[in-house]
């Protein structure tokens, strides 16, 4: 009976062995996942606005009061909504300034109007960089002060008629031309033109042919000054680059 059971109690002996040699096999199910190192996690860094120094064109030299109105006589030149943002484009003397001005009622002003602006400094978020805010103008309210040439031509209601060549410009492109042709026509000193305009009203006609295929003067486009008998009267170019006037 004895020598039966020793093959048995050599068995149970060699399968206790086996777990003494891999102590691991019976733990690793409950053995908890190791926590990753707090250096893999990446984090947004946070601009600290407090720091911003505010400053701007239309006070050159002061450090500006974020928060604060100011109050300024400005010369208009232009509202672009062309970017994420509306911009007020005015100047003061010889320095131009971009101030956000969000709005569903575009101004109704022209290149040349004084307007009397309450503006601010604050942080601006763009849209497609909120992570990096900077310091900005901002309008408040801003009213008329006194119309421009362009304005005052306007209310003349001159025949001025564009024909354009160019099929593929859009309407803000067109706009734009059109606005730097008033200021033009406005303010040139011209005989002809000015005569058409202002002592013998007639049609004046301004062609805008398609882009130069200069590739120096990529982005000019050639505008002719025309009687209502297409009698060349001026040549003259529309630059992207400078797109509030025009130039000869």
């Amino acid at each position: 009976m004895t020598s039966k059971m020793k093959p048995i109690h050599l068995a149970a002996c060699l399968l206790m062995a086996a777990a003494c040699n891999n102590p691991q096999s019976t733990t690793n199910a409950d053995k908890a996942p190791e926590k990753k190192s707090d250096s893999t996690i990446v984090t947004t860094p946070v601009t600290d606005t407090t720091r911003f120094v505010f400053l701007s064109n239309l006070r050159n030299g002061d450090t500006l009061v974020k928060g604060k109105t100011y109050i300024d006589t400005l010369s208009f030149i232009n509202y672009n909504e062309n970017g994420d943002d509306g911009l007020f484009v005015c100047a003061r003397n010889r320095d131009t300034a971009f101030l956000i001005f969000n709005t569903n009622n575009p101004p109704e002003l022209n290149n040349g109007d004084q307007v009397l602006v309450q503006w601010n400094m604050d942080v601006y978020e763009p849209a497609g960089d909120p992570e990096n805010p900077l310091p900005r103008e901002f309008v408040v309210d801003y009213r008329l002060l006194h119309p421009g040439k362009v304005t005052l031509l306007k209310s003349k209601k001159p025949a001025l008629e564009a024909i354009y060549r160019h099929k593929d410009l859009s309407n803000t492109g067109k706009q734009e031309i059109d606005a730097a042709v008033w200021y033009y026509v406005a303010n040139t000193t011209d005989t002809t033109i000015r005569r058409m305009i202002d002592t013998d009203p007639q049609l004046l006609q301004y062609t805008v042919e398609e882009e130069t295929e200069d590739s120096r003067l990529s982005g000019v486009f050639p505008i002719t000054f025309t009687d209502g008998t297409q009698q060349v009267l001026k040549r003259v170019f529309f630059d992207v680059e400078r797109p509030y006037s025009l130039f000869e």
